[in-house]
């Protein structure tokens, strides 16, 4: 099962106000497990089995729908942010 990190763009700025415990809902309710949030960000990890190409559009079609804006996400590996922090110390 791999671990993800979505990083939300245009979150609790500009009039779009997403709380963490409805973060959390949205995510599980795509199957998605151990859903975490990181302060009021927007950022989250979480584990599927589901591909990139799988899981990119389905958050955020279920965004767009739950919370009306037009959602895009940075989707990415828990290995490609920790290579990445690694890699600019």
């Amino acid at each position: 099962m791999t671990e993800w990190v979505a990083l939300l763009r245009g979150v609790n700025v500009g009039g779009v106000t997403i709380r963490s415990a409805e973060l959390r809902d949205v995510l599980s309710g795509l199957g998605l497990t151990d859903v975490r949030t990181f302060l009021a960000s927007g950022n989250t990890a979480f584990r599927s089995t589901r591909s990139h190409g799988d899981l990119k559009p389905a958050i955020e079609a279920a965004l767009r729908n739950r919370f009306d804006y037009d959602a895009w996400i940075v989707l990415v590996t828990r290995e490609e942010i920790e290579t990445a922090v690694a890699s600019f110390p």
